[in-house]
């Protein structure tokens, strides 16, 4: 799609994607990389090559002088690794055995292999190292943003009822409103379909409408 969105260009095909990516179950993550963005990422049509993501991200990393994983669970407050027994808590063992060959010390592990390899935290797609930094990143993207719709104290801030009015929008409510024809959706669009969960915030919300 990024290259070649033409399927896009159709009528009801955005519908289509949208109703796809918010009603199926997202495949689970894990410490491997699929050979479509190891060997044809951004592939050419009619070649039998591309690009490969994670020797991007690795090099990338290490040329903009990126610290490693271990000196970001540093930053983030969390256990440090200083030997590779302190790894086998977060890392599947084969991981580690792999990490072995390659690396010296634990401290010398790239950011984004281990990133993307650590036991993910429960309820989420990434681990506890990720998470910090996903998490720092927001905070500071929304704090540093005059024009975030939560900040206050600008001439451009919200009013305290006007932020209770627009927390009322899901955003069902936007993609369907968005969409050329979205009949349905459901009430927590970036959650699959549980039909408890449902009921019970519908009930809520028929309550508040009372």
């Amino acid at each position: 799609m990024l290259q070649q969105p033409y399927d896009l260009y159709q009528p009801g095909l955005t519908d289509e994607y949208i109703i796809g990516m918010s009603d199926q179950l997202a495949q689970a993550m894990n410490d491997s990389v699929t050979e479509e963005v190891t060997n044809h990422l951004f592939q050419e049509p009619r070649q039998h090559f591309g690009k490969d993501l994670a020797t991007i991200n690795i090099v990338r990393a290490r040329e903009h002088g990126v610290p490693s994983f271990y000196k970001y669970r540093q930053l983030c407050g969390l256990d440090l690794m200083n030997d590779w027994i302190d790894m086998i808590p977060n890392f599947q063992n084969s991981t580690i055995n792999h990490y072995l060959d390659l690396y010296s010390h634990p401290e010398d592990i790239d950011l984004w292999s281990a990133g993307v390899a650590e036991v993910p935290e429960k309820g989420s797609m990434v681990g506890p190292t990720f998470t910090c930094i996903i998490g720092k990143t927001f905070r500071d993207l929304k704090r540093g943003d005059r024009f975030w719709y939560e900040n206050r104290g600008w001439p451009s801030s919200f009013t305290p009822e006007q932020l209770a009015e627009i927390r009322k929008i899901r955003l069902s409510r936007l993609l369907c409103d968005g969409g050329d024809n979205i009949q349905t959706l459901q009430l927590k669009a970036m959650e699959i379909p549980d039909y408890e969960e449902h009921l019970y915030i519908y009930l809520q919300l028929s309550q508040t409408a009372i």
